[in-house]
């Protein structure tokens, strides 16, 4: 797998040009502070589509804890931002060098969480995207107390829709990681490629963690068909659900009354 941690990096120190306008130029350093101290977690393009109906839900009243204090949150492809963002991004670049809203693509999501003077947690979500531009959000506390911070080049109602859907894409995201049947399992680089790249006076390859699911209580039973009798067969999507002890598990895509014939394919409304 292809680390982008660097081109993160790379890009936010080029966006330090003069010509860059001044708050861009602050979002792409504080973009490549935390890019550079970051651990990489890969995610999957399809669970963050799979997300999507949980957003609104998930974005107040969930312990929102990232697993390190830094975090790079690559996607194993790109996701077009049309799929969750008007495309009022912070490019911070010359308008003749800007793509039209909606034709990037999202590349990863650079998060921190740190605690100010005062005792409230501060949180970073910053959108990078293909074309190299970034959009940063930054809110104050967790849960329903959580309160955006408006900042940035791009004003109005598409500017703050676009960041309040990275807040919400970080949330879910970290929701799902947290979920009791989530492991995060590290992947090392081989020591002898790392012995050779040292010799050559290369930049060591850095390790990054890759996310399992175990089958959450219950699955079994509702892929069998037992329980809930149902006169049809249809899909359920992936959701979240939380335990009796109050715990939070993730469950997989199913379908519900395998035992019947009749199929109805289930629709969702996009919210």
């Amino acid at each position: 797998m292809r680390l982008i941690k660097s081109t993160i990096v790379a890009a936010s120190v080029a966006g330090q040009h003069p010509a860059i306008r001044e708050q861009s130029r602050l979002d792409y350093q504080v973009c490549g502070q935390i890019a550079g101290q970051a651990q990489t977690i890969i995610f999957s393009s399809e669970q963050m589509m799979a997300l999507r109906p949980a957003l609104n839900r998930y974005e107040d009243g969930v312990d929102y804890r990232l697993p390190f204090q830094f975090v790079i949150l690559q996607f194993d492809r790109p996701i077009p931002e049309a799929e969750f963002m008007r495309g009022a991004r912070n490019a911070g670049v010359p308008d003749e060098y800007v793509l039209p809203a909606g034709e990037d693509t999202v590349s990863a999501l650079v998060l921190a969480q740190h605690e100010t003077g005062d005792g409230q947690v501060a949180n970073e979500a910053i959108a990078y995207y293909g074309s190299s531009s970034i959009n940063r959000a930054l809110w104050i506390g967790t849960g329903d107390e959580a309160a955006m911070v408006a900042h940035g080049e791009a004003f109005g109602d598409d500017a703050q829709y676009d960041k309040r859907a990275i807040r919400r894409m970080a949330t879910a995201a970290i929701a799902y990681i947290n979920c009791v049947n989530i492991k995060l399992e590290s992947v090392e680089a081989p020591a002898a490629v790392n012995r050779k790249r040292r010799k050559k006076g290369k930049r060591e390859l850095e390790p990054y963690y890759i996310i399992s699911i175990s089958d959450p209580t219950g699955r079994q039973s509702e892929a069998t068909g037992s329980g809930v009798s149902h006169s049809y067969r249809y899909d359920v999507r992936g959701h979240f659900r939380r335990l009796s002890d109050g715990r939070v598990i993730w469950v997989h895509p199913h379908q519900r009354g395998l035992e019947h014939e009749l199929y109805k394919p289930k629709t969702y409304r996009r919210r």
